[in-house]
């Protein structure tokens, strides 16, 4: 804060001790307003941070997906050679295959469109804020200012000063700050709803483009990891249904239960 800046402010703090509430200013249609607009910024403020968000979940399950698909080809490769050549490695293998194509080309395809249509209009509209904020406080000093002037004339009013001129002077003053207020407040309570009404055209493009690019993601993905079911046994999927697929499970888990090394840990 510079120092005639700092000079306003202890001279509007000290004006605060003279303004009682017949000098205050109200005006409803503002205060709403103005709530409305807390709303707008709150909203698109969290659309910052949500729209930023999804774009590093995408890439954290994107290169989780990658890393799963390595993991899964040196479990069946590296520890037993016996599933070479198998449609299980063939599964693994075309599945590895797949996620880094997602990883490295169509998550880049997406990542350009979605910064340039989704998250940089929402921080070009997060910049206005700035000086809408910087507007309403200068309104809220000015509103302080008129209540000091109608507090002076109210005093000098109740009780007249020696001086003639101080009453005409402190008028004068009134009359200023009272018009410098209505014009500031005025265009306000004007631009705040148009503001408002101006989001819903302003962002239905970014919108549409968000489902757009998530459509075209879901669809590659499903496109290329369909792929991968020629190597898997069809019957699979129907274990999985009537529940043969759970059971096969539990007996293998018991088979491992069996095995002698398995209980050695619990050995006394």
């Amino acid at each position: 804060m510079s120092w005639g800046g700092f000079k306003k402010a202890v001279h509007r703090a000290s004006n605060t001790v003279i303004i009682k509430d017949i000098d205050k200013i109200n005006d409803k249609d503002f205060e709403l307003e103005e709530r409305k607009y807390g709303t707008l910024k709150k909203n698109c403020q969290q659309l910052v941070t949500e729209s930023k968000g999804y774009l590093d979940s995408f890439r954290i399950v994107s290169s989780s997906q990658l890393k799963i698909a390595e993991v899964l080809q040196n479990l069946n490769n590296d520890v037993d050679s016996t599933t070479k050549g198998s449609s299980h490695q063939n599964a693994n293998e075309s599945y590895l295959q797949i996620v880094q194509d997602l990883d490295s080309q169509v998550m880049k395809r997406l990542d350009e469109p979605y910064i340039e249509t989704v998250m940089n209009p929402s921080l070009k509209f997060e910049r206005y804020f700035k000086e809408i904020d910087e507007a309403i406080v200068k309104r809220h000093h000015k509103r302080n200012d008129y209540e000091a002037a109608k507090a002076k004339v109210r005093r000098l009013t109740d009780k007249p000063s020696k001086d003639v001129n101080k009453l005409p002077t402190c008028e004068k003053e009134l009359q200023l700050s009272k018009e410098i207020y209505e014009s500031l407040n005025n265009q306000l309570k004007q631009e705040l709803p148009q503001l408002i009404q101006l989001r819903v055209p302003y962002f239905e493009p970014s919108f549409e483009a968000l489902v757009k690019i998530q459509y075209r993601f879901s669809t590659e993905s499903y496109t290329k990891l369909s792929q991968v079911q020629q190597y898997i046994d069809p019957q699979l999927r129907n274990h999985y249904i009537d529940g043969t697929l759970d059971r096969n499970i539990e007996n293998l888990l018991n088979q491992m239960k069996n095995l002698d090394i398995c209980t050695l840990g619990f050995a006394t």
